[in-house]
């Protein structure tokens, strides 16, 4: 609801203007009244009203200087000017100096009022979608800024991101807000920003805040710009998810309470705290000495990785996750740390990685060691399978190995007889004598034996898991996964205890 200011020195038609319509069915809400010039830009300047009806003639101050003076000082905020019939050339001023229009006091109608009130929302919401979309532009750019500054502050071993920023100025939709209330938490665990728009105004004091989302990496904040301190805590995520809720912070100290917030939610990344939790003091530094160190047990991964031995990659998980936990590591810099792990093994060990999407939604530091050290051991069994099925052609042998770990690829006679350097037509006859099978058979049997993986250790929609491993389309997913198993992947995971998708 737009705010309203009415200035009018006459008693009787400042009342008879107030009785004229209901301002609420019109979308405006009286907010204050003045009875001459300097009352007028005095409660414009402590009210911000987005709509202000003036008078031209006045004491003290006139209508036309008021108008002239807030849009200098206050931009946002627009005029409807009140006249007689021998003030036109006033009015023409007006018009000239941004006023929205003019009406005439001794014929004013209910249909005129409504009318240029119409118009005037109009405008304003026209204003406020084009502040608001350049304050989103501007704050998506320093967000990404201040995240990958962060990242890296916090994960010395990883490799320092494109940290490239433009400076400019604050756009105009923030510059009137005051305060910045901030609420950060898990992706998924905020209530829908729709959802709540009916208890926002009343939490901030009737106004509308500007509001702001920001989503990366499993971790979701979204922002308050106000101009009055929130009355009442607004909803937070629903329990026992935890959340971080800084509810007043001052507008130009955004960043750094931003900041704050992500730094309270690292603190249950690791504490594994639930509920509405406080914001850090300052923001975490990170990092440390430890990078060195966490450097040197990451190449001693690798080597126990490719040398298969699963027992010795534990124990340097374990090392490399207390080291990340000592150094308060940011949760994002340990996922992404963690699917570099997962890449780098799935490529050792020529297996297809698994969705990354499942290391990101995780919500604690010892759950998503557990997860990596799950998807070593499947990509090693899977290692293992393929190895039982390897030839006595070394190319073969390469082109099975790259199969197994590129099913999620387009992979096609001529695509691999390329590979290899061999004739389509000699490739396809020596892959068949080699392994029993033509090379389509291959493929869409390995395949299906992904999937029914997926099917049973992850919740993932059917139809997502037909696109992740190559199926053109769900028909076709279908069709094949029933020719090799006499089921469909629904019928696969419900009978044989899979999980539920989400």
């Amino acid at each position: 609801m737009w705010k309203l200011l009415l200035v009018e020195d006459e008693p009787y038609v400042r009342e008879t203007i107030k009785s004229t319509v209901d301002w609420s069915s019109a979308g405006f809400r009286l907010v204050g009244e003045a009875e001459d010039g300097a009352e007028a830009l005095e409660l414009i300047g402590r009210l911000r009203p987005d709509l202000v009806i003036c008078d031209i003639v006045m004491p003290v101050m006139d209508g036309i200087e008021v108008l002239e003076k807030a849009k200098a000082d206050y931009p946002e905020s627009r005029f409807i000017m009140l006249t007689c019939m021998n003030e036109f050339e006033y009015a023409r001023s007006a018009l000239e100096y941004g006023a929205s229009g003019y009406l005439l006091k001794l014929s004013l109608s209910p249909e005129a009022l409504l009318g240029a009130l119409a118009k005037a929302a109009k405008e304003l919401e026209r204003e406020r979608q084009q502040r608001e979309g350049a304050a989103a532009v501007y704050l998506q750019q320093r967000c990404d800024v201040l995240w990958a500054r962060r990242l890296h502050a916090g994960a010395a071993s990883l490799p320092a991101p494109g940290l490239a920023y433009t400076a400019s100025e604050e756009p105009p939709a923030l510059s009137p807000f005051p305060y910045v209330s901030i609420l950060t938490a898990w992706s998924g665990t905020l209530q829908a920003s729709g959802k709540e728009a009916g208890a926002l105004e009343a939490s901030f004091g009737g106004e509308r805040p500007y509001v702001f989302e920001y989503e990366r990496d499993g971790v979701a904040t979204r922002f308050y710009w106000s101009r009055v301190r929130p009355s009442a805590r607004l909803r937070a995520p629903e329990e026992p998810d935890p959340g971080v809720w800084l509810p007043e912070a001052a507008s130009p100290g955004w960043e750094e309470a931003w900041l704050q917030t992500l730094s309270g939610l690292d603190e249950a990344w690791y504490s594994g705290a639930r509920g509405l939790l406080p914001a850090a003091s300052s923001p975490a530094a990170g990092g440390g000495s430890g990078g060195q160190v966490a450097w040197e047990w990451e190449r001693d991964l690798w080597k126990s990785v490719e040398l298969r031995q699963r027992s010795t990659a534990g124990e340097l998980l374990e090392r490399l996750w207390q080291a990340m936990e000592e150094g308060r590591w940011p949760s994002p810099a340990v996922k992404a740390f963690a699917l570099q792990c997962d890449r780098t093994f799935a490529k050792m060990l020529g297996a297809a990685p698994g969705p990354a999407e499942e290391l990101v939604k995780v919500r604690r530091h010892t759950v998503l060691q557990e997860a990596l050290y799950r998807r070593l051991a499947a990509y090693e069994e899977a290692s293992a399978e393929s190895a039982n099925l390897q030839t006595d052609h070394a190319e073969l042998n390469k082109v099975i190995r790259h199969i197994h770990a590129h099913l999620h690829e387009d992979l096609n006679l001529t695509g691999l007889a390329r590979f290899v350097s061999m004739d389509p037509h000699y490739f396809s006859k020596l892959f068949k004598k080699k392994t029993g099978e033509n090379l389509i058979s291959y493929v869409q049997r390995q395949r299906v034996e992904q999937a029914k993986k997926l099917l049973l250790e992850t919740t993932l929609p059917v139809k997502e898991i037909g696109e992740r491993l190559g199926f053109e389309n769900e028909n076709y997913f279908f069709r094949t996964f029933k020719r090799w198993t006499n089921e469909t992947p629904g019928t696969y995971r419900r009978t044989h205890g899979g999980k539920v998708e989400t």
